[in-house]
């Protein structure tokens, strides 16, 4: 069986450009920080960027 990891690769782009360009408090958060408050390891944070987990 052939995987589809297209919705979740535009999850991840979209999670880097919330990264990149949306402050809180005045400030951009890190990637640790997005981990964090999504309670998810970096691991996890990078797979999902790279489109590599279905959810």
């Amino acid at each position: 069986m052939t995987q589809n990891h297209e919705p979740n690769a535009a999850l991840g782009r979209y999670i880097e450009m919330l990264h990149r360009r949306v402050k809180v408090d005045g400030k951009l958060l890190t990637i640790r920080e997005i981990c964090d408050r999504a309670s998810m390891s970096a691991r996890t944070y990078e797979k999902v960027k790279k489109g590599s987990v279905r959810i």
